[in-house]
């Protein structure tokens, strides 16, 4: 019986992309989301929310090779994802984000001090305070 819900929320990352391929994907022994579903055991139950590509708020002007078209760039942009999600996924106990890396991309032109507002304003303000129409909870939120 699950008693703890854990969202992993996250960009390549957390989908579990090889560094220096075109796109393949760990095996769901290697993704940290599985792992960490294997450490907790039975009494949790995580769930793996990775998204190649997804930024905090930011929004893709361009594709980002010819091998990966964002037909779906607006799905990229987090900040649009993450209420959608902890509905689907209603209720969840804990968020552990990881988005940011791809903030940092010459493309979106930010800085540290930009990408730390964009995680306050749409992640630390927000999911703490987003109640679960099912039980009436706020998940905990862990930033990595």
């Amino acid at each position: 019986m699950v008693n703890f819900r854990v969202l992993c929320f996250g960009d390549s990352n957390t989908w579990g992309c090889v560094p220096g391929t075109k796109f393949e994907r760990f095996s769901e022994e290697v993704r940290f989301p599985k792992r960490l579903q294997k450490i907790l055991g039975n009494r949790f139950e995580v769930i793996e929310e990775g998204v190649l590509g997804m930024t905090l708020a930011s929004e893709y002007k361009r594709k980002l090779n010819s091998d990966f078209k964002l037909a779906d760039k607006e799905s990229r942009n987090g900040s649009k994802y993450i209420l959608k999600c902890l509905s689907a996924h209603n209720p969840v106990d804990l968020v552990v984000l990881i988005l940011g890396t791809t903030e940092l991309k010459e493309e979106f032109d930010n800085s540290l001090e930009k990408v730390g507002k964009l995680l306050e304003d749409y992640y630390a303000k927000v999911i703490p305070k987003t109640k679960s129409k099912i039980d009436g909870s706020c998940p905990k939120l862990i930033i990595v």
